[in-house]
């Protein structure tokens, strides 16, 4: 796949392993079936497609100025779908529950515009890429509480890549986490690269969320935001490479031998394999907390 040379190198030392902890409030007062093949269906007007739970390949393949969408179990073919071409794109939302895809390309979308988004929705999704795509000139968003680049992947696009790992738990017993991998030998090739990964514990709007233990009870919250690059990230303008983890929690102290053991961690890394050739990069790694 041909790649394009960024304006501005970056010289970037050989191990950059970046993490940055900043609570800026806390508060000391008080979270053997075949499966049958199906005819094609034509989405006449739709840019929105339904990932059937299940499903664990995405296939897709450019059509003259429409993407054809086939959905694959177990290497069988489940549905196929066509995108007509939309100048704004194409949305897949997968299913509400824990889904595992992997996204492949049986040619290069140059015929397609606008943005390709993937939604995890509800559970605990990963998605993953490990093989060549060239998304011509798409905007690639990729929304996930795991996304993974494979050795193997190498996605270019003359647009944007977005990867947001989001991971959140309104429950003090779960810990969300948010996680980013581009492993030794993937490639990111775009106008701008941005790979955010966090993770929220709090009471799902953005307030407090009460611990309340029975006596003698014991908890350990570990929630985690990361981000490890150890591929090769080429942006013709900017590369951004950040993890924060948000924790709002409130104590009741009506149980006065509550234990609680909080542990986030936010972790933002480029490695010593890694290559980042961007005009401008930004990497940060952050823990917000409030404790009442």
């Amino acid at each position: 796949m041909a790649r394009r040379t960024p304006r501005v190198k970056r010289n970037l030392p050989t191990w950059l392993n970046a993490i940055s902890v900043g609570v800026r409030a806390c508060n000391a007062r008080k979270k053997l079936y075949d499966l049958e093949n199906l005819e094609p269906r034509l989405l006449l007007s739709a840019t929105e497609l339904a990932i059937a739970s299940g499903v664990t390949e995405i296939e897709l393949t450019q059509s003259g100025s429409n993407v054809q969408v086939r959905q694959l179990t177990g290497g069988a073919q489940t549905s196929s779908d066509t995108l007509t071409a939309d100048a704004d794109g194409y949305t897949l939302n997968l299913s509400s529950g824990s889904d595992t895809i992997t996204v492949t390309a049986t040619n290069a979308l140059t015929g397609s515009s606008g943005i390709l988004t993937f939604n995890g929705g509800d559970g605990d999704d990963s998605i993953t890429f490990n093989s060549a795509i060239d998304f011509g000139g798409l905007d690639l968003v990729v929304n996930a509480e795991d996304i993974d680049a494979g050795a193997s992947a190498d996605l270019d696009t003359t647009g944007d890549i977005t990867f947001n790992a989001d991971a959140s738990s309104t429950s003090y017993t779960s810990s969300p986490t948010a996680s980013i991998v581009l492993a030794a030998g993937s490639s990111l090739s775009a106008a701008n690269i941005t790979l955010d990964a966090d993770a929220v514990l709090d009471d799902g709007s953005g307030g407090n969320l009460t611990v309340a233990l029975g006596a003698n009870a014991t908890q350990t919250v570990n929630p985690t935001a990361e981000v490890e690059a150890l591929g090769q990230l080429a942006a013709t303008s900017s590369a951004s490479i950040t993890a924060t983890v948000t924790t709002r929690l409130d104590l009741d102290l009506s149980q006065y031998d509550l234990n609680l053991t909080l542990s986030p961690s936010a972790k933002a890394v480029v490695g010593s394999q890694a290559d980042v050739d961007a005009a401008t990069f930004t990497l940060s790694a952050t823990i917000d907390g409030e404790l009442d």
